[in-house]
């Protein structure tokens, strides 16, 4: 698997190590400006889902 890096409206979207993400997901993915104690991240099993789950996370009132 290469090491895949995306940005994608403020977020970025990558391969996570096997050892921190759940087993159907191969991407992680968090806002550029995430923290500890932020929300917005999440795991998706392919690229598209994650664009998919960040374009839900803006619209259900998240900043970009």
């Amino acid at each position: 698997m290469t090491n895949t890096r995306t940005e994608y409206r403020g977020y970025l979207i990558y391969d996570a190590p096997q050892s921190f993400k759940p087993a159907s997901a191969r991407f992680e993915w968090n806002h550029k400006d995430f923290d500890e104690g932020d929300h917005r991240h999440g795991f998706s099993p392919t690229l598209e889902e994650a664009k998919a789950d960040i374009d839900e996370q803006i619209s259900e009132g998240d900043a970009e």
